[in-house]
This record gives structure tokens, C-alpha cells and sequence, in this order.
């Protein structure tokens, strides 16, 4: 026990002096046994503590690599089913069926002067479930702040008849309206010319209800013509908010089909030409183009706000000082406020090396859920069955988002967007088959002074086949009336067939239109007294607000 403490010990010849000093109380003994003892306990404390370091440094790090190896894998997945990952391999190659005007088109839209929404008219309007008023047969055309709108909407196209006239040129010369935007900027792209398409369809949807009130059928004929050939040709553009404005022109030209349906000037030729511009557009091909680039977009988005975490902050917690700087501030925010400064904290150090992985990977699979909803629809032409993928990833997810307590994933991954996304996509194809079916209809009204029995009757010489409602994947809905009508719908984007039921089944005080019914029917013409109706209540909503 001697030999071995080395406080009693020397290496020298000899022994410690130490060792004398102490013999003689008899304590250098219990002294040994006492620093061999400490010795022992601070190994096991050392031991400890290099446990416990590893196990919180250790821990976080594997969960980062597995969550990143997580994502790989999933991409990897993507690329054997071969899907386009980057966003390189998303872009739509250059249209070839022809000269491309988009910047003709800007060009000349960018010359109008801004529309004046007070005289602007509203084509289709309800005014009663499943009642619509035609806006061009009316002698004064109301609107809610505007008592007649037609003397000023023509004094505003007065002046504007030769640059319409060229817009129109523009369109029908250029099959291809193809913007080619900045697609390696990804989610930070500009889309300039967004504002001015709307524009386009806007105008003309205008200028068509103005001719054919003042008998310039036409003229009339030109712009309705060209709004459809806009949305024809615009059909190249990877994104999928450019998506939604072409969806929402393709909504103001079905409403501006309905009102020229409503008149008997234009000839069979003329509907036949209308008719193969609806059958030629694509709705279904620039969705899934659009749901591939945002699948592409995701790696470039999640690699730019790891490596820049306030942009994530400014993206969440909106404006204001994006980040802290110093260990004052961090202090000085935590004592000001504490449940903000631990979200700084957390966006700026937890979220870049964990959850964003995390949200990446729900994100990477909300687009693949609705991609492959839209290729499968593509296929069976029933959207309610081909999102059985994504509606089962909901019912996982609570309210819309994978965690529900986490508001930053609802931005990457939020479920219930991607089910709205499909319902937009999904409402624009069946208004472009409702569309082309009541063409035809028309069409057969000409030829025969009456309408079929069944939609079976308009083939093959006014429909190549008889149309489905891609919400259920059924023929779209059809009966003849026995006042010589018709009643022509689709079950809507609940998928249950109502009997073309046109209530809207919102509250009361909800106005009516096509997608808010209960079935989405092809409205009947309002009667005088609906429309004396509905301009009562606008002069009474007119007088309340002056009075306030």
C-alpha cells in the first residue's frame, strides 16, 4: 500500500520524507486508501460525464442524418418512378406548333389603360339558385355602385377599338403564349405578366357583353373566340399559381359562353369552331407539369432557408428583425419576449438541422400525392377516386397539418392546401366539359329545333364521345325537361349526385353560383322578375351604405 500512493512514494533512492512523518501517528494508510478513493470517483464522474455528452450530442446528431438519409431515400424513390426531381429536369421544353407571342401580348395589354371596374360587367350573375341574369339583354345593366354601366363602358372602348382589334391579331396569330420565367429562381420567381393575362380575359370579356347588347355579333364573336384561343395557347407554363389565373380565365370564358349561349346570332360553324377550341385545350397536362416543377422546387427551397434561417423567420413570424446577433440580444429578447425569442431561437438553430427534414419530407410526398392523383384521373377521369392517397395522408394529419402544433410545417406541408389544389384543378376540367356539351347542345337545337333525349343522341356528329364528370368519374348528368329545357350538371366536388340540385347550401345570405351548389348546374336564364328582384336589393345595399 506504501509503494503504491504517490504522495508517500519517491522515485528517488530512498524514501519520502513524508513517509517518516507520518508513520509514526499511524495515518499514512487510511490517507492512501483515502486518494485511491478519489481517484476511483473522479474516473467514474469523468465517465459520466463523457456519457452524457455523448448521448446529447450523439442523439441529435444520428437523428439528423437519419431524417436527412430519410429524404434522400425518398428522392431516390421519386427517381425510380421518374419523377422530375430538379428543378432542371422539371422546366417544359419550348413549345414547336408555332411562333410564340406572350411578349406581343404584354406588349400590347401593357398599352390599355387600367380597366374601370365600376363599369366593368359581371357575365353569368345569379341571382337565384340556379338562375343566372343575361347581362347583355339587359337594357340598364346594374351593378352595385352603378345604375347603368353600359353608356360608360362603351365611352371607355371608344378610343380602344384598334388596340383590341391588335390583341385579338396577337392571339389568334400566335398558337404559343409561353413567358419561359425565371424557373432556377424557384419559389422567389417574378411573374410579371400574371396581371396582365386576367387582363386579357377581363377585357374581353367586357368588350364581347358590350357588342352583343349593342348587336355586333361579330365583334362579339372575335373576343369570345380570342379568350378561348388565350387560354388554349397559354398551356406551357410550369407553375402552379400561373396555373390558377389561366383556371380563373377559363372560368370568366365559361361565363361569357353562357351569355353568347343565350343568343341565336351566331351560326353552327361558328359554335363547331368554339367547340374544337374547348376540346383543344388542356387542362389536365400543364396541372401535372406544375405539380412536378413545385416537387422540383423543394430541395432548392429547403437548401436556401437552411442556409439562411431568418428568411424562414421572416416567412413565419412576418416582418421586423429577422435575427439576433449577439448573446445580449438573445438575453435581452428572452426577458422581453420570451415565446417569440425561443421561436427565433428555434428557427435559427433547432429547425435548420432537424425539423426541416422533417418538413421537407411531408412536403416532397404532398406533391407526390397530388401529382399522382392527377395522373391517375388522367386514367380513370374520377378525381374523388384517384385521391384516395392523399385523403388517407389527411385523415393522418390533424386539422390540414402533419403536426398540428407546428404552424412552420403548415407552410411546407399543409394538406388541406394540396386537397384545394386538385378541387381547382378538377372544377376547371368539368367546366371545360360542361362547356363542350352545351355546345353541342346548342348545336343540335340548331339543326333540330329541340334537344336530344340523352347525350348519346349527340353522337357523333356534334360530341366524338359522350363526355364524363370527372368528379365521380360518371357521364356527366343530363335529362330534357318537359317544357322543351334541359337540365345539364355535374355532381360537384363532394361526388354525390343531388339530382341537379342548384341550392347552394351555404347560408342564406351566401350568393348563388355554379360551384357553390349543391350539384354545379348549367343555369337557366333569370326571369324579369329575379332580375327586378336582385336589383332591388342592390339599390337597397346602394342607399344603406350612403346612409352610413
Amino acid at each position: 500500500m506504501l509503494r503504491c500512493c504517490p504522495l508517500f512514494s519517491s522515485k528517488r533512492k530512498g524514501t519520502s520524507p513524508f513517509r517518516f512523518l507520518f508513520m509514526r501517528d499511524g495515518l499514512l494508510d487510511a490517507g492512501c486508501l483515502r486518494f485511491h478513493q478519489f481517484m476511483k470517483h473522479r474516473k467514474i464522474i469523468g465517465l459520466g460525464i463523457l456519457v452524457v455528452v455523448l448521448v446529447v450530442v450523439g442523439i441529435p446528431v444520428l437523428q439528423h442524418y437519419r431524417l436527412k438519409s430519410a429524404v434522400t431515400a425518398y428522392r431516390n424513390e421519386l427517381r425510380a418512378k421518374g419523377r422530375k426531381t430538379s428543378i432542371a429536369e422539371a422546366i417544359p421544353p419550348a413549345q414547336t406548333r408555332g411562333p410564340n407571342g406572350a411578349y406581343a401580348l404584354q406588349g400590347v395589354i401593357n398599352r390599355f389603360p387600367s380597366l374601370n371596374f365600376s363599369n366593368q360587367p359581371s357575365s353569368m350573375l345569379y341571382v337565384a339558385p340556379g338562375k343566372a341574369r343575361v347581362a347583355w339583354q339587359e337594357a340598364f345593366l346594374r351593378q352595385s355602385d352603378n345604375t347603368n354601366i353600359w353608356t360608360g363602358l362603351a365611352q371607355d372602348w371608344k378610343e380602344q377599338r384598334e388596340m383590341l382589334a391588335e390583341l385579338r391579331q396577337v392571339i389568334e396569330e400566335n398558337p404559343v403564349l409561353d413567358f419561359r420565367p425565371n424557373y432556377t429562381a424557384g419559389v422567389m420567381m417574378l411573374l410579371p405578366h400574371l396581371t396582365p393575362v386576367k387582363k386579357v380575359a377581363q377585357i374581353l370579356n367586357a368588350v364581347m357583353l358590350l357588342d352583343l347588347h349593342a348587336g355586333q355579333t361579330e365583334e362579339a364573336f372575335k373576343s369570345m373566340r380570342a379568350s378561348l384561343l388565350m387560354v388554349a395557347h397559354y398551356d406551357n407554363e410550369a407553375v402552379l399559381i400561373s396555373q390558377f389565373v389561366r383556371y380563373g380565365c377559363h372560368a370568366i370564358n365559361f361565363n361569357m359562353l353562357w351569355e353568347a349561349w343565350q343568343s341565336d346570332a351566331w351560326n353552327d360553324s361558328q359554335w363547331q369552331e368554339l367547340q374544337q377550341i374547348l376540346e383543344a385545350t388542356d387542362i389536365l397536362r400543364p396541372a401535372m407539369m406544375s405539380l412536378e416543377m413545385e416537387q422540383a422546387f423543394s430541395a432548392n427551397t429547403f437548401q436556401k432557408i437552411r442556409n439562411n434561417p431568418a428568411l424562414l423567420r421572416s416567412w413565419a413570424m412576418g416582418a421586423g428583425n429577422t435575427s439576433v446577433t449577439s448573446i445580449v440580444d438573445q438575453v435581452k429578447a428572452i426577458l422581453d419576449e420570451p415565446k417569440e425569442a425561443m421561436q427565433d431561437f428555434r428557427l435559427h438553430y433547432i429547425w435548420p438541422y432537424w425539423a426541416s427534414y422533417h418538413h421537407e419530407l411531408n412536403n416532397l410526398k404532398q406533391w407526390e400525392y397530388s401529382l399522382q392523383a392527377i395522373l391517375d384521373t388522367t386514367k380513370n377521369e374520377n378525381i374523388q377516386k384517384s385521391s384516395i392517397n392523399l385523403r388517407a395522408w389527411i385523415e393522418d394529419c390533424t386539422d390540414g397539418r402533419c403536426c398540428p402544433d407546428d404552424p412552420i410545417e403548415s407552410m411546407f406541408a399543409n394538406a388541406r392546401a394540396s386537397e384545394g389544389y386538385l378541387k381547382k384543378i378538377a372544377a376547371a376540367e368539368t367546366l371545360r366539359r360542361m362547356a363542350i356539351v352545351a355546345i353541342a347542345l346548342k348545336r343540335y337545337h340548331h339543326q333540330h329545333q329541340s334537344y336530344p333525349e340523352k347525350l348519346e343522341g349527340l353522337v357523333p356528329v356534334f360530341l366524338k364521345a359522350v363526355l364524363k364528370d370527372i368528379m365521380d368519374g360518371q357521364s356527366l348528368r343530363y335529362r330534357l325537361n318537359t317544357n322543351g329545357t334541359f337540365t345539364l350538371y355535374s355532381v360537384g366536388e363532394d361526388g354525390i349526385d343531388q339530382g341537379g340540385e342548384p341550392g347552394t347550401g351555404y347560408k342564406s345570405d351566401t350568393r348563388p353560383t355554379l360551384q357553390r351548389g349543391k350539384d354545379w348546374v348549367w343555369p337557366q336564364p333569370a326571369t324579369a322578375a329575379e332580375v327586378d328582384q336582385y336589383n332591388e336589393s342592390l339599390d337597397k345595399s346602394r342607399f344603406n351604405r350612403r346612409r352610413k
